[in-house]
């Protein structure tokens, strides 16, 4: 679309051109009829006033595509695909005018993995058994594809590992070895969205809060509820509507 401030202007000089100008003229030739140089000089501001707004609208297209190369980052091993609003920024040229416009949509780009994550190993498995016990370590291949995989099957990762703590304190243990190991990390609901941010990208270690399904307490006074962060919504919405 046009910048309003130039649909504003192309307005007035519609509305100079149907009515005249609404004051009496400065000067006017011995015959009476009204100088030329008074009639063409608002229209001659006019244009040069719409030319000044275009050119910088147009630069500031040019700004947003420039960074959105920026933002790029290309690799050899995946490719991701990702919603940007400042994707897909289009100039349009019509009869010497720049249009602006917007498009929302998806841009695909290379990622490749950071060297600087340390990858699983086998000690970090019995560490984390340690911590949670062996049926809440999950390396079976066909629940983790589940964990992998999004709600509308569009982003898949490649995780070997899918932890399943049920406290907060187990949650901290996990981060905290984590952060000491430089281990990539996924927290991981329902895995119901739908733009894929619940999914590993490559090998994350993927930690399912699902098991943290409680609701500790509820303010009917203050209306604030505190409950743990693998709660289901519709879960909570049942709850709060039994206490009205």
């Amino acid at each position: 679309m046009v910048n309003r401030n130039c649909r504003a202007t192309l307005r007035l000089v519609t509305l100079i051109n149907r009515q005249g100008h609404p004051h009496p003229p400065l000067s006017s030739s011995p015959s009476g009829h009204i100088s030329h140089s008074y009639i063409i000089l608002p229209f001659s501001i006019a244009f040069v006033f719409l030319t000044v707004l275009c050119f910088y609208s147009g630069t500031g297209i040019d700004a947003c595509w420039k960074q959105l190369q920026r933002n790029n980052v290309h690799g050899e091993h995946k490719i991701v695909s990702f919603f940007s609003p400042l994707a897909s920024s289009l100039k349009t040229r019509q009869w010497g005018v720049n249009i602006q416009s917007r498009c929302y949509g998806s841009a695909s780009v290379l990622v490749q993995r950071n060297p600087k994550f340390s990858k699983l190993n086998d000690e970090d498995v019995r560490y984390f058994e340690g911590i949670l016990g062996a049926k809440n370590v999950i390396q079976d291949d066909e629940k983790l594809i589940t964990a992998n995989t999004d709600w509308m099957r569009k982003y898949k990762g490649s995780s070997k590992l899918l932890l399943q703590p049920r406290t907060t304190d187990q949650v901290s243990e996990i981060l905290k070895y984590c952060n000491f190991r430089c281990l990539a990390v996924v927290p991981q609901g329902g895995n119901t969205g739908l733009v894929g941010g619940s999914v590993p990208v490559f090998d994350e270690v993927v930690v399912s809060l699902s098991a943290m399904s409680k609701i500790i307490s509820f303010d009917k006074v203050s209306g604030i509820l505190v409950c743990e962060a693998g709660c289901i919504l519709e879960n909570i919405i049942s709850f709060l509507d039994n206490e009205g």
